[in-house]
């Protein structure tokens, strides 16, 4: 009978780990030894620029994983990001975290508009970036391969460097973001 509670706890278990792992790759800090600056992680198309791009380290491949990033906007007309896509994995899904009432709710996120002159920050807390389906662990150090598909703007590739510090980033020379 031991045994047979044991075995029938391990499903359980998987499902918690699971679910845990959702919820922290929608919450915490940013890596605070990531450079940024670096122009890999910064790429440029049409006066859009996203900069500070990174990715959660996972445990188990196929695991979902967070994404975070900037979205600068120098152009006269306002751009609209409309699908974010992962080399190698299943599906990407834009969400925010809502706070009402004390509680916090992960929401999908459809189409983002980045205003005129504006700037959008997908952060942990906040607005992120859902991957999964990834047939690989993400290992601190590695980088993931994005492509971001704007209506107005020329699409942006861009390398997410994978993270497992949870501090926030260095900001230095980015204008406090």
């Amino acid at each position: 009978m031991g045994i047979y509670r044991q075995v029938k706890a391990i499903p359980a278990i998987f499902a918690f780990s699971f679910l845990a792992t959702i919820l922290a790759s929608c919450g915490a800090e940013t890596p605070e030894n990531a450079d940024f600056a670096d122009s890999v992680r910064v790429a440029r198309a049409n006066n859009v620029q996203v900069s500070q791009v990174w990715a959660r380290s996972t445990l188990v491949p196929g695991q979902p994983t967070g994404v975070y990033l900037t979205i600068e906007n120098a152009t006269k007309m306002d751009v609209k990001l409309l699908h974010v896509r992962a080399e190698g994995a299943e599906r990407t899904e834009m969400h925010d975290n809502v706070h009402t009432d004390g509680i916090v709710r992960m929401v999908p996120l459809g189409d983002l508009v980045v205003a005129a002159g504006g700037m959008e920050q997908f952060q942990p807390g906040g607005k992120h970036i859902m991957v999964f389906g990834l047939p690989q662990l993400l290992k601190p150090g590695m980088q993931l391969s994005l492509t971001l598909t704007f209506e107005n703007a020329s699409p942006i590739d861009v390398l997410a460097i994978v993270s497992a510090n949870m501090n926030a980033p260095d900001t230095a020379g980015h204008n406090g973001h």
